[in-house]
């Protein structure tokens, strides 16, 4: 028999341990376990790439470019465009912004970290340069333009088009080709990124800045995940069994075999199907554009008849691509197909980012689905009103934070880059996949000395395991639709879907009230 003194003893080092796992518990779900001086708080100069900014790292640097953004700005002014306002906009829109600072640096342990430098360090790294080929004719250096790799260190680069002259306006006409890694912008913030670029060229124009003036630079934010989890204590749990409880290795185990197994139970994609890759197409155009920019008057047409018959302009465009796409394939194929397609994340940041703030803020989803359709048999607007409803169950279910909390947990970047990217699953991969930006109004105030035209904000898909990438924005009252084809689609098929999807939308948007 043990004596009391023993048993008395073992339960007080019993409560003891209970007590300090609790606290250790409480202390990680409340956050003050984390050291505010870490580099992925807000104020450093450095942090670690987030789970799928890495993944856009490594697309755009094993891939060949992959998945870069093209963020072309096309102006009229009445005056010649000065150099000098562009370099000294890009230098004023460089103090504010820290992503525009950053360069990514490997440790030595092959974590990957976003630097940011000094702004008198960025100025001697900017890679501004200037093309002969036509402003208007921006299209056709596209991809050479976006897909090329910076030599500068930072993320980003542009070419300045050569200017035209417009006989009937007297108006100059100019066009500025962007390059960004995605990693470090999104969509949205690619639209900011053009409206706040303007703002400094106008600035500038106006004599009302220099490049002297003195701006504070916003905080490097974390990775927008951790903001947006900051306090949800499913979420900090998790990540606490993870870190203390020794299930890592069993839990990452079997993500990986589920995944897999996921993956290959996939049905092959119709188009690969009907059409399989081709070599040479390939290599000869690697990824093709189609561009259709709304009127106002048009865009007016389209919003009314989607409020008219009860679904979002986004329900109408997943409608329309979906219909497009069946009757591109042909036959009855019997199936379903997925709709990925990605969610502004910082309206789940607590607390919201400073509005002004550049960086990577989306979810991808993929539990958007659509049966089959052939013929002219499928009713468009009963289509586009259920996949409204899905889109908007889906966004307010937030499965997608959950899921991601999981990945970002078990998955390393590189094994998840190799099981989404492999040549091996490209014929599984999705048909279409989308992303709408929302609409914006901005930079079009006479008399400026610059008037924002255009924007095209696009991503590259050649070697993506998506068929067709759908980037869709309203800017100033004309909504861009725009259609990048991965290197697996013939030129034919890819100018007969985009005609396809343009032509249902607008011919469903006429004559209703």
């Amino acid at each position: 028999m043990l004596s009391g003194f023993w048993i008395q003893a073992f339960l007080t080092v019993v409560c003891v341990f209970l007590l300090y796992t609790l606290s250790k518990i409480i202390r990680y779900l409340t956050g003050d376990a984390r050291v505010l001086s870490s580099p992925n708080s807000a104020g450093s100069n450095r942090r670690r790439l987030g789970h799928f900014e890495e993944i856009f790292d490594m697309l755009s640097l094993d891939k060949s470019g992959n998945t870069n953004i093209c963020v072309s700005i096309s102006t009229t002014s009445k005056q010649s465009l000065v150099y000098q306002h562009v370099y000294d906009a890009l230098v004023l829109l460089s103090k504010r912004q820290p992503m525009l600072r950053a360069v990514i640096a490997t440790m030595a342990n092959g974590d990957r970290y976003f630097e940011i430098k000094e702004i008198n360090e960025v100025i001697t790294m900017l890679d501004i340069t200037t093309s002969d080929v036509n402003a208007s004719d921006w299209q056709s250096v596209w991809f050479e333009y976006t897909v090329k790799p910076r030599g500068n260190g930072l993320l980003w680069r542009v070419v300045i088009l050569q200017e035209e002259f417009m006989q009937d306006t007297k108006d100059y006409a100019n066009t500025l080709m962007f390059n960004f890694n995605h990693s470090c912008i999104d969509g949205v913030c690619s639209v900011k990124f053009c409206e706040q670029f303007l703002n400094y060229m106008n600035k500038l124009g106006n004599g009302t800045s220099s490049a002297d003036e003195e701006i504070s630079s916003l905080d490097l934010l974390p990775y927008y995940h951790e903001i947006v989890t900051r306090g949800r204590i499913w979420h900090s749990l998790f990540n606490f069994i993870l870190a203390y409880c020794g299930l890592k290795p069993v839990m990452k185990f079997c993500m990986e075999k589920m995944l897999y197994r996921v993956i290959q139970k996939r049905p092959n994609n119709p188009y690969h199907a009907q059409f399989p890759r081709n070599s040479e197409i390939s290599t000869v155009v690697p990824c093709r554009l189609s561009v259709n920019v709304f009127t106002e008057n048009k865009t007016k047409d389209i919003i009314q008849a989607c409020k008219a018959n009860d679904c979002t302009v986004t329900g109408a465009i997943a409608a329309a691509t979906h219909l497009a796409f069946c009757k591109l394939i042909g036959p009855d194929k019997s199936m379903e197909l997925g709709l990925p397609f990605t969610i502004e994340a910082q309206r789940f940041c607590v607390p919201k980012p400073h509005k002004d703030y550049l960086g990577y803020f989306a979810y991808s989803c993929e539990n958007i689905y659509m049966k089959y359709v052939t013929g002219n048999t499928a009713d468009f607007w009963k289509l586009a009103q259920e996949t409204t409803q899905q889109i908007k169950d889906f966004v307010k279910k937030e499965a997608y934070v959950s899921e991601a909390t999981v990945v970002n947990g078990l998955l390393e970047p590189r094994k998840l880059f190799d099981l989404w990217v492999s040549d091996d699953v490209f014929v599984k991969g999705g048909c279409n996949v989308m992303s709408s930006f929302g609409s914006f109004n901005f930079g079009n105030h006479q008399p400026e000395p610059y008037v924002l035209h255009e924007c095209f904000i696009n991503v590259l898909a050649h070697g993506l395991p998506y068929t067709f990438c759908h980037f869709i924005h309203t800017i100033n009252g004309k909504m861009t639709w725009q259609i990048v084809s991965n290197d697996a689609v013939h030129t034919k098929h890819m100018e007969k879907f985009a005609n396809l999807c343009f032509n249902i939308l607008s011919k469903m948007s006429q004559n209703v009230a």
